[in-house]
Parts: structure tokens; sequence; C-alpha cells
């Protein structure tokens, strides 16, 4: 294995936060709020809880694991993109500490087997990257509703489920859909709300991620006509 290589990128104080404050204005995105939200998140995480407790779908000492005592609002940082021209930032919530932290690595835990089990692989890789060009930053490009659907067909595929959980398909969904609605954080002393996709820094959001792009694969292929002389992927539109 070789030896990871770490990179120090040094911008101007001023530029660095030019280039976080330019991504929060996109609205479609992430939205300012007034207050604090932990209390109410909080309260609606431990309803769930107490009600898949009270079902029997989670163990006592689960639901003593994922009660949000945590009190910890997540903090907004940025990762610079070396590879890539100009230098932009990757938006990531750090979330070690708050109230969705063991509720996201209990959910990851469940849904993790489901990865890479897709059907197909793509064989032409260049014409693959270019058509996910549309998902610049893929992580808050990944629809929440769509994979949540996405994720439910797989869960009610998977024949193992039951050795990994007691609790239902729906459930389980509804854990995965309280933690994607639930990614706020603070940014030079403002609350703000990701309303899009998955945040980054957190166990479950890159295999909500990769879940998303099998099937997103999938589909594509479905569409692909395969070119016998040169084994190529010729793509036609949706």
């Amino acid at each position: 294995m070789e030896p990871t290589k770490a990179v120090l990128v040094i911008l101007p104080k001023g530029q660095y936060y030019e280039k976080a404050h330019n991504l929060l204005q996109d609205k479609k995105t992430y939205q300012q709020l007034s207050k604090d939200p932990t209390s109410k998140y909080t309260a609606r995480l431990t309803k769930l809880l107490q009600g898949l407790q009270k079902s029997g779908e989670l163990s006592l000492e689960q639901y003593r694991r994922l009660y949000p005592s945590a009190t910890d609002v997540p903090k907004f940082y940025r990762l610079s993109k070396v590879h890539k021209r100009d230098v932009p930032l990757r938006p990531t919530v750090a979330s070690r500490g708050s109230l969705m932290c063991e509720t996201a690595r209990f959910v990851a835990d469940i849904l993790t087997p489901l990865v890479g089990k897709t059907e197909h692989c793509i064989a032409n890789s260049a014409d693959l990257v270019k058509k996910l060009s549309k998902f610049p930053r893929l992580f808050t490009s990944v629809p929440v509703k769509g994979s949540i659907d996405i994720i439910r067909r797989r869960l009610q595929d998977d024949n193992s489920l039951q050795q990994r959980t007691n609790l239902s398909v729906e459930h389980i969904c509804d854990l995965l859909s309280c933690y994607l609605n639930t990614t706020y954080f603070t940014f030079e002393g403002q609350f703000c709300q990701q309303t899009e996709g998955a945040a980054m820094g957190s166990p479950v959001s890159p295999i909500v991620a990769n879940l998303f792009m099998e099937d997103f694969q999938e589909k594509a292929w479905r569409r692909s006509t395969l070119l016998h002389d040169t084994g190529a992927a010729t793509w036609t539109t949706p």
C-alpha cells in the first residue's frame, strides 16, 4: 500500500472565506436559518426512536445508543480541490458529536452491504466522466427523495437484511430520511440548512451517493447500444 500523500494548501484568508460564502449562495442547496434548529430536530428524532423501541424493532441498548444526547452543532468547513482549476472548495460538514451522528453510523452499517452489487460496469470511463459532468458536486447533487426510493428497492431485494437488523424497510428509510433532512450547520455564526443532497463528512453520505450513481449507471447502460467491433458503448438520450 502506498503511503498517504498529504498536500498543504495555502490560500489568502479573504479568498478562502470568499469561496466559502460563494458556495453558500447556492439557493438550491442551502438556506439561512433564523435560529438554532437543534431542539426541533432532537424532538423529531427522539419521537421516531421511541416508536421503534416501543414496537420492538430497536432494542433498549440500540435506543440508548441512538438517543440524541449530543448537542454539538455541526460545523461547515471547506477542503481545497487542488486537482481542479482555480482550486475550488469542497463543502464538508463536521457532524461528530452532533445529534444525528450515531444514527448516521447505525444506518450506514445497515446500508453498506448494498453497495457494489450492480450487474454491469462501464468500460469507457472517459465517456462516463463526460456524461457525469453535470454533477460537479456529487454529494450535494444527489436527490434526496430519489435516492431514498432507490435504497428502498435495494433493501426490499436484500435477502440478508434480517440478519443485520430488526427494522423494517420502511423504518430504515424513515431513519435515513430523518438524517438527510436534518443537515444543518453553522458558519461564521450563521445557522444554515442544506436543502438538497447529502452532506460530505457523514458515514452514510458516501453510501447514498454510491447507490444513487450505481442506479444511474444501470439505467444508462440499459439505454446504451454496444458496438461489437470496438466493445465501446454508444449513449442514447434517455
